[in-house]
């Protein structure tokens, strides 16, 4: 079935790989439930996930995202057992995953924040672009070849 999300998904996946020097064993998107259905992550060489991809459908979706995550879900993380609203659920996986990078893709836009918890705060990075590979020390294959989905719920 057709996602209108998958498009900048792809495209991102492949920016990272190409033009940000990414190897590809490092950059998953469309993670399991397992890996918190991420719709892309970039990973350490320890499977810990730097880079938090949440791709939307129309870019003006998010920078509304960005601010109802920061506005709602500071303080501490949300409850997942209500409604599960998009920004509830990207405040969920940023509070369970702490990433270094949260990238916002859209079919025309992508937007990197540094990320930190406690409390969550998503903050541009000085062009808005997420930093290469090179400037993150993970421009080498994994030393174990492609890295599997990390296990983010038990």
């Amino acid at each position: 079935m057709y996602n209108a999300e998958y498009l900048p998904q792809i495209a991102a996946y492949v920016h990272a790989i190409l033009h940000l020097g990414y190897p590809a064993g490092r950059v998953l998107f469309e993670l399991p439930r397992f890996a918190l259905q991420l719709d892309l992550a970039i990973l350490d060489d320890s499977g810990r996930v730097v880079v938090l991809g949440e791709a939307k459908r129309g870019t003006a979706m998010l920078e509304t995202l960005r601010v109802n995550v920061e506005n709602r879900y500071t303080t501490a993380a949300p409850d997942m057992t209500t409604a599960k609203d998009e920004a509830r659920q990207l405040a969920w996986r940023l509070w369970s995953v702490a990433p270094a990078y949260t990238w916002l893709i859209g079919p025309t836009h992508r937007a990197a924040d540094r990320t930190s918890t406690s409390p969550l705060h998503l903050e541009a990075t000085g062009d808005g672009r997420l930093p290469a590979a090179f400037e993150r020390g993970l421009d080498r294959e994994p030393p174990r070849g492609m890295l599997s989905p990390p296990r983010l719920v038990t």
